[in-house]
């Protein structure tokens, strides 16, 4: 049986990741604050807490490169086992290493995405009366835009279903059979559904939009 050569190890990387938990308390509680003082002491500590993950996001490629390094290292452990040991065995500290990525993927997609929300509400806070009222302004615009938007999209769907009624209208013809004139029908109604179905998902999304613009400026009225 071949020898086994110990190889040290180098330690896995020691780091900290930030809870989850603070930003989404963060997130849950902007809709509580009333007013420019509670607005002041929010914007404070979500500027806080996402300077912090911005931190430790930073860091993560480091903390990377430090794990590629250990995972080396074990691959040259493993190479030196005997033939059994390293045909029928993994590298020492495999899922350990496969363990803690993992860990750093799943806290890097939430926390990128709670930093994001945290920002974006940043940028919707008021911080005084001035603010307050172009906010306003802005917000009220959006929605005037976005409810044109969606009324020229119910146009172009009333358009696409008159098209199709004309073409339902038209079905048959001299030498047409009853099978012949269903599947025209059919074709026409599977076109249809096919032309309006672009339109009914951007419809929906920009209802979406105008209910979060709605919120959002009943929020803002309330902040004195």
């Amino acid at each position: 049986m071949e020898g086994f050569v110990n190889v040290a190890l180098p330690p896995l990387p020691v780091f900290s990741i930030p809870d989850a938990r603070i930003g989404e308390g963060l997130i849950a509680h902007v809709q509580s604050v009333n007013s420019f003082a509670a607005v002041a002491a929010w914007d404070r500590d979500a500027n806080a807490f996402a300077s912090y993950v911005k931190g430790f996001l930073a860091a993560v490629p480091n903390i990377e490169y430090q794990i590629g390094v250990v995972e080396q290292h074990a691959r040259h452990a493993h190479a030196s086992r005997g033939f059994f040991e390293k045909t029928f065995g993994s590298p020492p500290m495999t899922a350990e290493i496969q363990a803690m990525r993992q860990q750093l993927r799943v806290a890097v997609v939430a926390l990128t995405g709670i930093v994001e929300q945290l920002e974006s509400l940043i940028d919707q806070t008021p911080d005084n009366p001035e603010e307050k009222k172009a906010l306003l302004a802005d917000l009220k615009a959006l929605k005037k835009e976005l409810s044109q938007e969606k009324k020229e999209l119910s146009l172009a769907m009333r358009e696409v279903r008159a098209n199709a009624r004309r073409a339902g209208a038209n079905v048959g013809g001299f030498f047409s059979t009853p099978r012949s004139r269903r599947y025209e029908r059919m074709q026409i109604r599977f076109n249809k559904e096919a032309a309006l179905q672009p339109h009914e998902d951007e419809k929906a999304a920009i209802e979406r939009r105008i209910m979060s613009v709605e919120r959002l400026i009943l929020w803002v009225e309330r902040i004195n």
